[in-house]
């Protein structure tokens, strides 16, 4: 319940029409879905601190290609989503098409740099701010990353790194418990 509160706050309450119809068929073909009746949304996890050490021992800056994989720049994950189609899928009674509208992107991260920070809230990126919403409070010193976890589960698209096994292990449940789709920055 906390975790569709959350959504609920953050995400914005205007979707098409179309995905509309969808989330009430979908309503009716399972019941149990009906928790998850928000808007579709792509889940970006940037781990950032710590995890700067845990690529040094796998690549190096010096490899774009192997340290883009690891710990891509914000400049990298931005392209690549402007890149991507990330775009509403939406479903009518006999076809499925592709709504123009971008996806809002929820953004799960522990970076602290301003200046990082500042580029995603240029995207117009929603940031997962655990202080301002009591997670910390409520649920202790694990809440937070338990609570990323159930948010990117949630995700129709999750964006991350391969090397981080928090991530594969996110994009394993958002697949098999709501067919979100997986992108590996690379």
């Amino acid at each position: 319940a906390f975790v569709d509160e959350i959504l609920s706050e953050l995400l914005p309450k205007n979707y098409d029409n179309g995905q509309e119809q969808e989330l009430n068929q979908q309503e009716e073909e399972d019941p149990l879905k009906q928790q998850h009746q928000l808007q579709p949304f792509v889940g970006l996890h940037l781990r950032r601190g710590d995890f700067y050490r845990h690529c040094l021992g796998i690549t190096s800056p010096a490899d774009p290609n192997g340290w883009n994989r690891c710990y891509p720049s914000t400049e990298h994950i931005i392209s690549l989503l402007d890149s991507t189609s990330s775009t509403s899928p939406t479903t009518t009674t006999s076809t499925t098409t592709t709504s123009k509208k971008k996806l809002p992107v929820l953004v799960l991260t522990n970076e602290r740099d301003p200046q990082e920070l500042a580029k995603a809230d240029a995207q117009n990126w929603i940031r997962v701010d655990h202080a301002r919403l009591g997670t910390l409070d409520r649920f202790g010193r694990y809440g937070p990353i338990l609570i990323d976890g159930a948010l990117l589960a949630r995700a129709s698209l999750l964006v991350g790194v391969e090397y981080s096994t928090y991530f594969r292990t996110a994009s394993k449940r958002a697949e098999t418990w709501n067919r979100g789709q997986t992108l590996f920055v690379t």
